[in-house]
């Protein structure tokens, strides 16, 4: 009875085990992952300093579980002090290394599956009166491609 009792619960160990594992492929080959493709293009006069000169322009990347908060939010709320702002919509930020005017760059974020918004906020010299904030909302066990336009002191997004 004790040998029957000690193969039944290695079969079950085994079993547990080889579903536990198995499910990590299947995500990979049935592509449940989640992730944003930001596809940027950057005008040559991107950023202009005081003088009209471009400048190179940094965007920072907000996730987010909810689009409420961010949409009601500044540039100086967001750019000073986005973890209160944002509260527990804020799932994560990531700081884009800059664009130069000129450039064309993709970058691809990959998601966690809380993530169903995404904020977009450019840096720019002339913030006061810029358009620096954009939002993409985000689908489900896919890559959402965007395409991110910065011209003069505006951030444009269009999803493709």
């Amino acid at each position: 009875m004790m040998k029957i009792l000690l193969i039944f619960r290695w079969l079950l160990i085994s079993f547990s085990l080889g579903l536990v594992l198995g499910c990590q492929p299947t995500r990979r080959v049935l592509n449940f992952d989640t992730s944003v493709e930001l596809q940027f293009s950057t005008s040559n006069m991107v950023n202009p300093d005081r003088d009209g000169r471009a400048s190179p322009v940094i965007v920072r990347v907000y996730k987010l579980a909810d689009e409420r908060q961010f949409s009601r939010e500044d540039f100086l709320n967001l750019y000073e002090d986005a973890d209160n702002r944002l509260g527990k919509d804020l799932l994560g930020t990531v700081v884009l290394k800059e664009l130069a005017p000129g450039e064309s760059r993709k970058e691809r974020i990959e998601l966690e599956p809380k993530v169903k918004y995404v904020g977009l906020l450019a840096e720019f010299i002339r913030y006061q009166d810029a358009q620096s904030i954009q939002l993409v909302s985000i689908v489900d066990h896919k890559t959402t491609k965007v395409s991110v336009s910065l011209s003069g002191t505006q951030l444009r997004v269009k999803k493709l």
